[in-house]
């Protein structure tokens, strides 16, 4: 290897431990937000300098749609953007459902600014209801841990979301709250859980794999 080369090469890995450093791997969600006739969450994943923004919005005529950005993250002079790749939309009537794709569009041009705070992270412009988002990290129990938000409940049965979700592996462990629930079905980004204690929407529940997954492969 010349000199050249080998420059290049610790280069690149400089570059690669900065950006892992500054971004590392993990799972952000948005409180809820209301609208008229519905509401919606956003949730960030990132993934070295890999990253898809999300969003999981219920419309009372549309129903359910889920958004996805996915792109890769950009170092500018100490300067952090998201740079969208790729956009979709997917919905479905009932959540739970697997989700349709409905809509795919060329988004590059979309540059998404971001401002990290301690477990805080702000994104402008949103890809929701709002000009901005600010999104709060999932505490992880391990790396093999997937972070998921509730989005709807019914009495002891309640709905999660999150795009790691088509990851869970059978024997996972759940925790809501420090406390164990049960796990009924996994659908794509959604699953559906039971609890004999009350679960509110917004609520984050902690799904530990018996084996880490890769969300980006």
């Amino acid at each position: 290897m010349n000199l050249r080369a080998l420059s290049l090469f610790f280069f690149l890995a400089l570059h690669t431990l900065i950006s892992a450093e500054s971004f590392p791997s993990g799972i952000w969600f948005s409180e809820k937000k209301e609208f008229r006739n519905g509401y919606e969450f956003l949730q960030l994943s990132i993934q070295e300098n890999k990253f898809v923004f999300a969003k999981l919005s219920y419309n009372e005529e549309r129903k359910w749609e889920e958004t996805k950005v996915l792109g890769v993250i950009e170092n500018k002079n100490e300067m952090f953007q998201f740079k969208s790749e790729m956009c979709t939309v997917f919905s479905a009537k009932q959540l739970g459902d697997k989700w349709i794709l409905i809509k795919g569009f060329d988004c590059d041009h979309l540059q998404l600014k971001l401002t990290k705070n301690e477990q805080e992270i702000i994104i402008s412009p949103s890809i929701g209801i709002t000009e901005s988002v600010t999104l709060k990290q999932v505490r992880q129990r391990s790396e093999n841990t997937i972070g998921a938000i509730v989005v709807s409940e019914d009495k002891k049965i309640f709905q999660v979301w999150s795009l790691g979700m088509r990851y869970v592996k059978k024997g996972a462990s759940v925790l809501i709250n420090g406390k164990p629930v049960t796990m009924l079905e996994t659908v794509d980004s959604t699953g559906k859980f039971s609890s004999n204690e009350p679960i509110r929407k917004g609520e984050i529940i902690s799904i530990n794999n018996p084996k880490s997954s890769d969300l980006f492969d």
